[in-house]
């Protein structure tokens, strides 16, 4: 029997929606203010109806920047900078904690857009610098941070994704059968937002909005999800963010543990933050601290990963692989979208970096023991053993270093129909 090819099926079958399907534009302002200064807490509490959509969920903000006699500099990708966590809770239940959220979005940004989208994004995102003239600035010459005009209060308008357990979703999630959703960010000190050439003396967010589409299939669609199972769940993915420091003027072999228990780990990140003057951006730089001259490497459970560390000695450009792996593999379109420059990535020990050519030496592994959607829990547990960074260096540290280890985790939403509760297994 012949079966038509695909470019022939002039009739395939394809489910409609029914008449009764509506989708809106949501838009929530926060419930516990209007206007927010460094350390506040923004929280947003997400209506009980229909099913969000992962890929609408965004964040959108008016910030003003009162600033002295000198530029002031806003490290990282500013939309993202003011915000040093972001937690996402139901009922009562804090199920995603996300650390120094600001700092591992802009690294997320720097290793998922390229330099032409980042320019094309650049209102948005809110990179902007007041210190060249308007025409170098349209061209996009500013790809790292945001200035503040001298002398007066500066206003602009971000807008971006918000990443987190809901956006990273893989399917609608069903508001409807949830109670108690709140998503709540954190703003970080106006001195860790901006570099210490000059430091505002205010900063504010306001018109802050969460906006997502939520599709209304209707009473009879949400009684056949119900009619499911008790249970429901869905796959998600987030990070989870541990800290640990390393002081000036150590070499050899070193062991850094990261306490993060998970069972599914899908991708390791390490940032290596500056703490000394040549280090302008801080946190937001990450340095070779090995001077070139060393070697990196992850241990859990006590496997190696790589079995063979990556050496900044014989062939650094390894690590830049080892990267594209643990965002989507070496030869996935996706991974061809770095934003990272060679001088970038080559800042070791006590270079000075500078707001506009900051330091990213990422150092990151792929551990998932398959890369693929169509199965659960394919990363690695750490449940009974900690997360170790192992760096050989030959070359004592010239500057102590804030070095923080991003988890990329699998997690499933379950969501119970008949109580509405929802609770993570991660």
């Amino acid at each position: 029997m012949s079966v038509l090819p695909r470019e022939l099926q002039y009739v395939p079958s394809l489910p409609s929606l029914g008449d009764n399907v509506v989708n809106t534009s949501v838009v929530i302002s926060p419930t516990n203010g209007a206007t927010f200064a460094e350390s506040s807490i923004i929280q947003f509490d997400l209506p009980q109806r229909a099913f969000l959509d992962p890929n609408t969920l965004y964040l959108r903000y008016k910030a003003s920047v009162t600033n002295g006699a000198t530029i002031a500099q806003m490290k990282g990708t500013p939309a993202y900078t003011p915000f040093i966590n972001l937690q996402t809770i139901f009922g009562s239940s804090v199920v995603e904690n996300i650390q120094n959220y600001g700092q591992i979005q802009n690294m997320l940004v720097n290793l998922t857009h390229n330099a032409a989208q980042k320019a094309g994004l650049s209102f948005s995102y809110g990179y902007e610098d007041y210190a060249v003239t308007t025409a170098v600035t349209l061209l996009g010459a500013n790809l790292n941070g945001r200035t503040a005009a001298v002398s007066s209060t500066t206003t602009y308008s971000v807008a971006v994704p918000l990443k987190c357990l809901l956006s990273e979703a893989e399917r609608l999630v069903p508001l409807c059968l949830m109670s108690g959703v709140r998503i709540q960010l954190t703003l970080d000190s106006i001195a860790n937002m901006f570099t210490t050439t000059a430091v505002p003396t205010g900063f504010s967010l306001s018109n802050v909005e969460l906006c997502y589409d939520a599709i209304d299939f209707g009473v009879g669609v949400e009684n056949m999800v119900r009619s499911m199972g008790e249970k429901i769940y869905l796959k998600s993915a987030s990070y989870s963010v541990s800290n640990n420091t390393l002081a000036t003027a150590t070499s050899g072999s070193i062991d850094l543990l990261y306490n993060v228990r998970l069972s599914s780990v899908k991708s390791l990140f390490a940032n290596f933050g500056g703490t000394s003057s040549n280090s302008l951006n801080k946190v937001y730089d990450s340095y070779d601290i090995t001077s070139s001259n060393g070697d990196y490497s992850f241990s859990i459970g006590g496997l190696q990963y790589p079995a063979r560390p990556i050496s900044t000695v014989n062939n650094k450009a390894g690590a830049f692989m080892e990267l594209k792996q643990a965002i989507g593999g070496v030869h996935s379109s996706q991974t061809n979208n770095f934003s990272i420059s060679s001088g970038e990535f080559s800042y070791v020990g006590n270079d000075a970096t500078t707001f506009r050519i900051p330091a990213k030496f990422y150092f990151a592994q792929n551990v998932e023991r398959l890369s693929t959607n169509g199965a659960l829990l394919t990363g690695l547990s750490t449940q009974s053993a900690p997360i170790s960074l192992r760096i050989n260096s030959q070359t004592a540290t010239a500057q102590a270093h804030n070095i923080s280890v991003a988890a990329l985790y699998d997690c499933l939403i379950e969501i119970d129909t008949m109580s509405k509760n929802a609770t993570t297994k991660q």
